[in-house]
């Protein structure tokens, strides 16, 4: 089961990097600011996972070298998941005082937890103990990115419910409308996924060994990466697939 759950995750990983990469690259060419933010997003919280892994290595989890590696995954993650929230703000809500309020509010939390969870994976003696050590800290950094992913996916909706009233009038591009939904729905699915981490948090659980999160971290996971693939990665048979439906509905 573990393993089989695996899977998901690692491709979500890989898409996760792949997405980052190309914004990165696209951003090198554009020099926009969307692109730069969610590119360098992508990529660091892509590659906080190996990371955090490591570090909790059962070789390598109480030695310093695995606390390090752990207390790293986790910065950089937090600096991802700030691009990712900044992105927000610039892309659907610019300019809103109450948006950028928001946006300070979540990373100052993030900042927040993950110093705490840093300063608490030196302090135990056992896994047992960081992990108790740690709870605070992991549950209010869990819940920020949770709001943080809840957050883009709901704006990204709202946009694609009105974008589809303009494709109705045929004043919107088909392909543009169903990334709206395409990103909104990773969003809401990214927010599931740091939901039922959240609730392994609490009762307790180690995700790896148990098969109810391993089966709802593999289904969110692969949800997310098709909806993330095909938002920016979209082959053409594809693409070519929602424009004919457009003009078939039209």
């Amino acid at each position: 089961m573990a393993i089989g759950a695996l899977v998901p995750l690692a491709l979500f990983i890989i898409v996760l990097g792949s997405v980052g990469y190309r914004l990165v690259m696209l951003w090198r060419r554009t020099r926009q600011v969307p692109e730069m933010l969610l590119g360098f997003g992508l990529l660091t919280v892509g590659s906080s996972f190996p990371l955090s892994a490591m570090g909790r290595a059962p070789a390598l989890a109480l030695e310093p070298f695995g606390r390090w590696c752990f207390a790293a995954g986790l910065s950089v993650s937090v600096v991802g998941l700030a691009l990712m929230v900044f992105f927000n703000y610039w892309v659907f809500r610019r300019g809103s005082s109450w948006a950028m309020g928001f946006f300070i509010g979540v990373c100052a939390l993030l900042a927040g937890s993950v110093a705490f969870i840093a300063l608490a994976n030196f302090s135990g003696e056992s896994i047992d103990e960081i992990k108790r050590a740690m709870r605070p800290g992991t549950l209010t950094m869990m819940c920020s990115a949770l709001v943080a992913f809840a957050w883009g996916g709901i704006e990204s909706l709202r946009y694609w419910a009105a974008a589809r009233r303009q494709l109705a009038l045929g004043l919107a591009d088909p392909v543009v409308v169903n990334r709206f939904l395409l990103w909104g729905t990773s969003g809401v699915t990214a927010s599931v996924l740091v939901g039922a981490i959240v609730l392994c948090v609490l009762a307790n659980m180690t995700i790896l060994q148990e098969p109810l999160p391993l089966a709802v971290l593999a289904s969110c996971g692969t949800v997310a990466s098709a909806t993330w693939y095909l938002t920016f990665l979209a082959p053409p048979r594809y693409l070519a697939f929602i424009r004919a439906r457009a003009a078939q509905n039209s």
